[in-house]
């Protein structure tokens, strides 16, 4: 994604764009195994 950006932007990303990149994906990731678990446990509850 990175990649992208730069060859849109003309150089290189800054260090604090690539932190906030790092953070969305983090949370994205944090998300989809919160709802992954919810889930797996919905389906053993309801038999």
């Amino acid at each position: 994604m990175y990649y992208i950006v730069e060859i849109i932007k003309g150089g290189p990303v800054s260090e604090k764009v690539m932190e906030i990149g790092q953070q969305i994906g983090l949370a994205l990731l944090v998300m989809l195994m919160a709802f992954a678990f919810y889930n797996d446990i919905n389906r053993l509850l309801s038999g």
